[in-house]
């Protein structure tokens, strides 16, 4: 029966339905469990509902009790939290949102933000999660080059805009009452909508966040197979996440976990020992982080934080920003092997993972490319580079397809291939190791300087906590490097220590020419450090702790 049911729409839509059908079996699905989710998975496929969004419908079938997303506040099955995705949808139609048009979110990591974009993905409609870091003017920005028609937002986060706004407070109008009147029955669907199911803007680090273009119906699945054998992620996970939902990692693992089928856990923050309770209290299996957040975990109280270990958890993921060798080895020892790393960015997905045991053998490492993506690493002349030799990153095979408003500006060539401004190298073995980003190069004296390379030996110096290195202005030699340095607890270094040190590790031309010591180095909520930021301060050449 169940084989007959599945032939037609097989026959009409094959590549579509076995994508789905493989993540289900990679998930743990050995066989299809029951007929009617099975047909209506498939039924609604045929009429170009976005594959995720089928996913979790289909769990919600399937599984109804089983537990889907667990917040602070209260804890969803599959069946509750896909009658709350309707009723979001009815709210966004009562509001004249239609399919192409896009939907805006400025909310913190919970049941909205889930709520919204997963109905987004249900109407056909463009889902942009904005920071809830960002301020007014950037906020503004984006909703103009996104052309946002709703902005669904807190009272606490809402800014001045034109933009239609509905906000998740208590109000009559506010999406909670809307969403507790709204039918919890299956929306019209309006037809299939934006290839652009979430519109995503990079961080702006270096510049105005962009938003990236992706072609969503092409590749979400096979990126989710991927991630899930890469990750070794089952449908019996229960997965937290305290890294804002905003940001493409946090958001990509969410879909991944709801897509399986596991227990989503969402927090807004990290707290230390009270996030490890809670944790090991909702036994948790994996976790995603940012590497400050591992720095912060290993900096806790040993006995403390040893006797707060979740005791379930098999696998840490680091993302958002570079996760440097010596605390992945660090982690791998007090913590336990269970940390993976991967190499990706919000145009390009996921490119490499590192597991366990690569994260051990080659920290300097971030695993090998993916079976569906081809790198090239080339030199400033356009040649391919020699194996372990510096160049510039491109990859091909992740349905990248430019900016937002800027259709002229850094799509791929001619052969799909693509960069977004890393120097890397590639070892005989295909590993891959990100060297640096080009924009913060520094030319010093004609020598192409990479901070990365003297911030990790910076970090190597037992009393040093954390580094940052940039480059500034300098007479004689163009830009010389001004190292900023983070100490340990308890620790004291003086600055003329700070460049002995890189003195014996490195050539002279690396060694820092000026020294500031911080409490702690400015970075984004993913983790980055913000170098715009340290360059207001004064370069005063070996400055004392």
């Amino acid at each position: 029966m169940l084989a007959a049911r599945l032939l037609e729409p097989l026959l009409g839509h094959g590549r579509r339905a076995l994508d789905l059908l493989t993540i289900l079996r990679r998930a743990g699905y050995l066989v299809l469990p029951k007929p009617a989710p099975a047909a209506r998975l498939l039924t609604d496929l045929a009429l170009g509902e976005h594959r995720l969004s089928l996913l979790l419908r289909f769990h919600a079938h399937d599984q109804p009790d089983g537990i889907a997303l667990i917040t602070d506040e209260l804890r969803l099955t599959y069946g509750e939290l896909d009658a709350r995705v309707n009723a979001c949808a009815h709210v966004l139609l009562g509001l004249g949102v239609r399919a192409s048009d896009r939907v805006a979110a400025r909310l913190p990591n919970g049941s909205t933000f889930i709520e919204v974009a997963f109905a987004c993905a249900r109407l056909g409609v463009s889902f942009t999660p904005i920071g809830t870091h960002l301020k007014q003017r950037e906020v503004a920005y984006i909703l103009e080059n996104s052309s946002a028609q709703l902005l669904v937002t807190t009272p606490e986060l809402r800014v001045e805009t034109r933009v239609r706004t509905l906000e998740a407070g208590v109000g009559p109008d506010s999406y909670k009452n809307q969403l507790a009147r709204a039918s919890r029955s299956d929306p019209s669907r309006a037809g299939r909508g934006s290839k652009d199911a979430v519109l995503m803007y990079t961080s702006g680090t270096t510049g105005r966040p962009k938003g990236a273009r992706r072609d969503v119906r092409a590749s979400a699945i096979a990126e989710l197979l991927y991630m899930v054998g890469g990750f070794d992620l089952t449908r019996h996970e229960r997965f937290f996440i305290c890294t804002p939902l905003y940001h493409a990692a946090p958001w990509a693992f969410s879909n991944m976990i709801l897509g399986m089928g596991a227990t989503l856990v969402l927090a807004e923050k990290w707290h230390g020992l009270a996030s490890l309770e809670r944790m090991s209290k909702l036994n948790v299996t994996g976790m995603l982080v940012v590497p400050t957040l591992v720095r912060r975990w290993l900096d806790l109280p040993q006995v403390e934080r040893r006797r707060a270990h979740p005791r379930r958890l098999t696998k840490v993921v680091s993302a958002g920003a570079r996760f440097p060798s010596q605390w992945k080895v660090e982690a791998s020892a007090q913590i336990g092997p269970i940390f993976y790393d991967f190499y990706g960015a919000t145009e390009l997905g996921v490119i490499s993972i590192s597991d366990p045991q690569q994260t051990r053998q080659r920290p300097e490492t971030v695993g090998r490319a993916l079976p569906h993506i081809e790198l090239r690493i080339l030199r400033p002349d356009g040649c391919e580079a020699a194996v372990g030799e510096r160049g510039e990153l491109f990859a091909r095979g992740q349905n990248f397809d430019g900016y937002h408003g800027e259709a002229d500006k850094n799509r791929p060539d001619a052969e799909g291939f693509i960069s977004v401004g890393d120097i890397a190298t590639l070892d005989m073995e295909g590993y891959l190791s990100i060297v640096d980003r080009i924009a913060d190069m520094v030319i010093s004296g004609g020598v192409n300087l990479y901070p990365a390379e003297i911030e990790q030996v910076l970090r190597e110096h037992p009393a040093i906590s954390d580094a940052a290195v940039i480059g500034v202005p300098d007479e004689e030699f163009g830009e010389a490097l001004h190292a900023f340095v983070v100490l340990a607890v308890d620790e004291t270094l003086s600055a003329e220590a700070v460049v002995a040190h890189c003195e014996s590790q490195l050539a002279k031309v690396k060694r820092p020419k000026f020294v500031t010591f911080l409490e702690s180095l400015p970075r984004s909520p993913q983790g980055k450090v913000l170098k715009r930021e340290l360059s207001v301060f004064p370069a005063k050449k070996l400055s004392a702790s």
